[in-house]
């Protein structure tokens, strides 16, 4: 059954939809007719949160490049008010899928704010692999014997 769907529909009116009952969208700088799509979801009992950090839903611009992880297509909410129905929200998506590993050098996503410490059995693995090098006749300075040690 469809839901009953607003548009053009302020928050004075008093008059709200149902379609998005319980979500909260966050919404980039950067989509185009950016309060339309704030009026239509609060007008269809949506929410709209300033911090990204809180959002279920975050909508960004398709057309634009490198998009975040976890972001979807503003035609998400347009298709849905047209259609008077909640649409797949995988359909939409635009940014890589959440927990992806980041590409070295990626824009995209930021780096680590802190590094993995190593283990009492890496620092072991470490010291034993240097020493046999350093005995085998090989330079222990420069990144080749770690990068021997990480292909091993």
């Amino acid at each position: 059954m469809a839901e009953i769907v607003y548009t053009a529909v302020t928050d004075a009116s008093g008059f709200r939809g149902t379609l998005f009952q319980g979500a909260k969208f966050w919404l980039s700088q950067k989509v185009p007719q950016r309060s339309r799509f704030i009026e239509q979801i609060k007008a269809n009992g949506g929410d709209v949160t300033p911090l990204e950090k809180e959002a279920d839903v975050k909508i960004v611009d398709h057309a634009r490049k490198q998009q975040l992880p976890g972001t979807y297509s503003y035609q998400y909410i347009e298709d849905s008010v047209r259609n008077s129905a909640l649409e797949d929200l995988e359909k939409y998506a635009v940014g890589p899928a959440v927990g992806t590993i980041r590409a070295v050098g990626s824009v995209i996503q930021p780096t680590k704010s802190s590094r993995t410490k190593f283990t009492t059995e890496d620092d072991q693995q470490l010291i034993n692999w240097v020493r046999d090098f350093e005995q085998r006749g090989g330079a222990t300075s420069g990144n080749e014997i770690y990068k021997q040690l990480e292909a091993k």
